[in-house]
């Protein structure tokens, strides 16, 4: 009963939370270093996907009651993304672009780690995890699920394969907003 001394109701504690959750990932995953952009959005993403990994309450804090960000934990959230479309834009992106590129890598992240977490919180049976497909209903999902690979789960090699993708693209569009800043 003494936290309502500090707190009348639920949603002011669950508000607090969020804000000193919000101040706490941000300062654990800044977009910093010697690396290639690339290397360094490599670096980025795995560093935030990790921190929810690792610290599973950021979910629901963060991810799941965005809308119930406080003045002040919405304006740390509103100059972390300053910073990291700036320093894009230091690369070589146009303003769009930067933030393109930065809205689908934070996506990719923020959808993994949401079904991750659901997965952590309402796991599919084992029977679920480790079913391998009738051979004859489906023989190329049987095969490579015999050999290991998952249709159930994310794995590592599924979230770098999209990273990737995504900065495959962005290195394209940044090819393309050099050329036209030269063609000017």
């Amino acid at each position: 009963t003494s936290i309502y001394w500090y707190f009348r109701k639920k949603g002011e504690l669950l508000d607090a939370m969020t804000d000193r959750a919000t101040k706490q990932y941000h300062f654990a995953a800044p977009f910093v270093g010697d690396e290639t952009w690339q290397d360094a959005l490599r670096s980025h993403t795995r560093r935030m996907r990790q921190a929810f990994r690792e610290r599973p309450v950021l979910v629901e804090l963060i991810l799941m009651r965005t809308s119930e960000l406080s003045a002040e934990a919405l304006q740390a959230s509103i100059q972390n993304l300053e910073s990291l479309v700036q320093t894009l834009i230091g690369v070589g992106f146009s303003p769009d672009n930067a933030l393109d590129v930065y809205f689908s890598l934070s996506l990719h992240i923020r959808g993994i780690v949401v079904l991750e977490h659901m997965d952590t919180v309402m796991p599919a049976s084992g029977e679920a995890r480790s079913v391998v497909p009738n051979a004859s209903l489906a023989p190329t999902l049987h095969d490579l699920a015999s050999r290991g690979h998952s249709i159930a789960t994310i794995s590592d090699a599924n979230f770098d394969f999209t990273v990737d993708a995504i900065i495959e693209r962005a290195e394209n569009l940044l090819a393309q907003d050099i050329a036209a800043r030269e063609a000017s």
